[in-house]
């Protein structure tokens, strides 16, 4: 399959968002609206690089996903509100997933600089996830990690267009 209809739903998201520009102020509405679309946007961005990526064919990934399931097991013991240690948990597994993608992209032979970028956003936006979860930071502040995930997207388009495997 090829990257056609991944590569054009960021620029359509980037696209629809641009009348929002201007409006910030006049309605919050129209904030969430372009907040809202700058996020799927980067959604999609975030599976065509995992789509591309080479972490998925890794035992690495398998890891990462029973974290997931234990971190996610511990949010709904936060949402259910069922005490016991369940902010412990999801914490344990954020900060896990983060270490154990920054230890198999260290252990990658050949980094470019879509490499650090990732390791940067996982860093980046699974500190900021801690940090909001406990209420330390606001939720602004997430801002950092949407921006990194679009330089990841702006990078592999540059990329994959400079060498001719962007619809590959």
């Amino acid at each position: 399959m090829n990257n056609l209809l991944l590569i054009s739903m960021p620029g359509l998201n980037i696209l629809l968002s641009l009348p929002g520009m201007p409006l910030e102020e006049e309605s919050l509405g129209v904030l969430q609206i372009f907040d809202y679309i700058l996020r799927i946007g980067g959604f999609m961005g975030l599976i065509l690089l995992i789509k591309n990526g080479t972490f998925i064919n890794t035992v690495y990934f398998k890891v990462a996903l029973g974290i997931a399931l234990v971190a996610v097991v511990g949010a709904f013991a936060d949402i259910e509100q069922i005490a016991g240690y369940e902010k412990p948990i999801v914490v344990t597994g954020v900060i896990a997933i983060a270490l154990l993608y920054v230890f198999s992209a260290l252990k990658k032979p050949a980094k470019k600089r879509l490499d650090y970028l990732k390791m940067a956003w996982v860093l980046v936006n699974n500190t900021l996830a801690v940090l909001i979860f406990f209420h330390l930071i606001q939720r602004d502040y997430a801002l950092l990690g949407i921006a990194l995930l679009w330089a990841m997207i702006v990078d592999f388009f540059y990329s994959g267009w400079k060498d001719g495997s962007l619809f590959e």
